[in-house]
């Protein structure tokens, strides 16, 4: 499947849809990171869903631009983009700054598996399911 973006932004903004406990579901911006290693959301985009903050598993080490970090992770309901949904999805939930024009990273985790292809010239992302065995 291929789906749009605009190259000429600072980032490749994803639209990504979080089902959480009670089924409930949001939509939100992502940043399309293959330089994250995980998939990462802003605290908030959880709680809207249906999950408790204060019932996150231990906490794990993140490391952000500005140093090393400990967030929550824990696996959400359903995570679904470009095409593609994964059930009981672990992600790191930390507050993002107020000015943050995403609401998180969609990592390597989520691509894993896959074929990406990024089109700057067409402004085009294309997940595919790889074929053959993976490294």
């Amino acid at each position: 499947m291929t789906f749009p973006f605009n190259p000429s932004l600072g980032t490749i903004l994803v639209w990504a849809e979080i089902t959480g406990p009670t089924g409930k579901r949001t939509i939100v911006a992502l940043s399309l990171d293959t330089g994250a290693s995980t998939t990462s959301i802003n605290l908030d985009c959880p709680i809207r869903v249906g999950y408790d903050p204060t019932l996150f598993p231990a906490n794990v080490a993140m490391t952000t631009g500005s140093g090393v970090i400990n967030v929550p992770r824990f696996p959400v309901a359903e995570l679904a983009s470009l095409g593609q949904a994964r059930c009981n999805f672990p992600v790191l939930a930390h507050t993002l700054p107020p000015t943050a024009v995403v609401e998180g990273l969609l990592g390597l985790d989520f691509l894993q598996g896959q074929l990406l292809t990024l089109d700057f010239v067409k402004g085009e992302i294309t997940l595919t399911p790889a074929t053959g065995p993976t490294p």
